[in-house]
């Protein structure tokens, strides 16, 4: 499942204001004029362009409109860095970081407790989070696989920037694990987006349809993901 960011050729970068801001200028053949967006996945602002022969109209248009990139940055969540005493949510419950004298990180139904002492500790967290991810994709796709009577090949799961999921036509799913930070009914929504592209490889009314016979409410799911999406992404892990 694509967001809305799409895979451009970065040009060049400018810098703008005081302090300064970085700026992406990037190439786009479906463009048909500038257009200025920040990004909610990666934090960077982009300046889209048809063409080179753009750059320069691009760079007056970015300096023109400073104070609505300085007040789209001001509005970014902050990032968060793991550690004791902060806060992270897990399967969208707020779990406080804590420190035990346990060898390896786990989970309760407050806390994410880490190894005293382990300055190792971040990996660890992050390993431990993939894998929880990993079992509840896998649990997931092979219930909503079986209940649609497909077959899938594999699973593999990504930190990725411009898509939540994806499936191929050969039955590959790709998942982010950072929806292991999302509510648990959220990632099962992007479970059931994919295993239905195993009909459907459109987003087509049918395709649509097939979604809501499985999850009916998927539309407050995908909502949630539309507008909250980025704040995964502000663990710094």
């Amino acid at each position: 499942m694509k967001d809305h960011m799409k895979k451009n050729s970065i040009l060049k970068s400018i810098m703008i204001g005081t302090p300064e801001i970085e700026i992406f200028i990037r190439q786009s053949s479906r463009s048909r004029k500038i257009s200025l967006k920040l990004s909610r996945f990666d934090n960077k602002v982009y300046l889209t362009v048809p063409n080179e022969g753009f750059i320069g109209q691009a760079e007056e248009f970015a300096r023109e409109k400073e104070i609505w990139v300085r007040k789209q940055l001001n509005s970014l969540p902050s990032a968060i860095r793991i550690k004791p005493g902060v806060f992270i949510t897990i399967d969208g419950v707020p779990r406080r970081v804590s420190i035990s004298e346990m060898r390896c990180v786990s989970l309760s139904d407050s806390d994410l407790i880490i190894p005293f002492n382990d300055n190792k500790f971040e990996v660890r967290v992050k390993v431990f989070l993939i894998e929880l991810a990993r079992q509840r994709f896998l649990e997931l796709t092979e219930f909503y696989s079986l209940k649609i009577g497909r077959n899938f090949k594999s699973i593999t799961l990504r930190d990725t920037k411009s898509r939540w999921g994806s499936c191929s036509i050969e039955g590959n799913l790709m998942y982010s694990w950072r929806l292991i930070f999302a509510p648990k009914e959220v990632l099962e929504y992007l479970v059931v987006h994919e295993i239905c592209h195993l009909e459907e490889m459109n987003h087509s009314e049918r395709f649509w349809n097939r979604v809501e016979s499985l999850m009916p409410d998927f539309k407050t799911n995908r909502e949630w993901l539309k507008v909250n999406g980025s704040e995964l992404h502000r663990y710094l892990i």
